[in-house]
């Protein structure tokens, strides 16, 4: 085989590679996403979550697992203290449907690998199509009691949100927290017209997602509450209803001298890499 041959066909290799790389990431890529760990041989409990996703939004449920051991191997040092924290390891379940049903798949014993990876919990991450800068995080269902959500934040960091609708934590009296089993989150924006920015904050809604949540504070500042279906005393295998609406009549407008109506602003799609269209081409050539 002659040296150009050779050229192109490691040339196609890499290209059919990378075609594949960028399919399967998505909108998800800056989520950094890990490979999940071995698991155990004993069943999973199928958590079964369907519903309406706005066509407006991207929305990826992340099933997470933390590592027991803090050896070397299954933990990182952090970069301002001495002191180590355990790796996460994530999967990553993209809703790509309006009209959705995904099932997952929770381990809850350790597996038998050195880290002894342990579920931790399940999240919702959303977003406006296109944009990989601002993201609201939402737990599903987690192992411990108490939950807290991102309400608004973006690659900066994140911050708190007023109004009842945004308390910090969220808790149960159960073993373990998990929303209500038919929750919608809303989503809208607000921009700034002075200095041309846009922010997103997504809420919860139980049920209908119209009427009033009806948190019950559970400290003076109201900042923890809880919900009569807010929890569980047993992860098992069960089917959740999860919403998600790109709200326009609650989006805001902001001038800096009045906050005045607006509509979900959404990004338009981004121009392709030169790159990716000569992927594109190359993927065409051979079909």
């Amino acid at each position: 085989m002659s040296r150009m041959c050779i050229f192109l066909v490691g040339l196609f290799g890499l290209i059919h590679t990378s075609v594949y790389e960028v399919q399967a990431a998505g909108n998800t890529d800056h989520l950094a996403v890990n490979k999940t760990p071995p698991y155990p041989p004993s069943g999973p409990a199928i958590y079964t979550i369907k519903g309406k996703k706005d066509l407006r939004l991207t929305a990826t449920f992340l099933a997470s697992y933390v590592s027991t051991s803090r050896s070397e191997a299954c933990s990182y040092k952090q970069a301002t203290t001495s002191s180590r924290k355990v790796r996460i390891a994530d999967r990553a379940y993209p809703v790509s449907e309006e009209n959705y049903r995904i099932e997952i798949p929770i381990f809850l014993k350790e597996n038998e690998t050195e880290c002894g990876y342990r579920f931790s919990r399940i999240e919702l991450v959303l977003q406006r199509n296109y944009d990989n800068s601002l993201y609201s995080k939402h737990i599903v269902l987690d192992r411990t009691p108490i939950a807290r959500a991102i309400y608004r934040g973006s690659r900066g960091g994140f911050g708190g949100a007023n109004g009842p609708n945004h308390p910090a934590k969220l808790t149960t009296s159960k073993k373990y927290f998990r929303v209500a089993t038919e929750t919608n989150y809303i989503c809208m924006t607000w921009f700034y017209s002075r200095r041309e920015r846009t922010g997103l904050v997504c809420h919860m809604k139980i049920r209908n997602g119209e009427d009033e949540n009806e948190f019950i504070p559970t400290n003076e500042y109201k900042t923890v509450v809880t919900h009569p279906e807010f929890g569980t005393d047993q992860i098992k295998s069960e089917t959740l209803t999860i919403n998600m609406i790109a709200d326009d009549k609650n989006s805001k407008l902001a001038n800096g001298k009045e906050v005045l109506p607006d509509y979900f602003r959404t990004l338009p799609k981004p121009e392709p890499t030169l790159w990716q269209k000569m992927v594109s081409k190359v993927n065409g050539f051979l079909k």
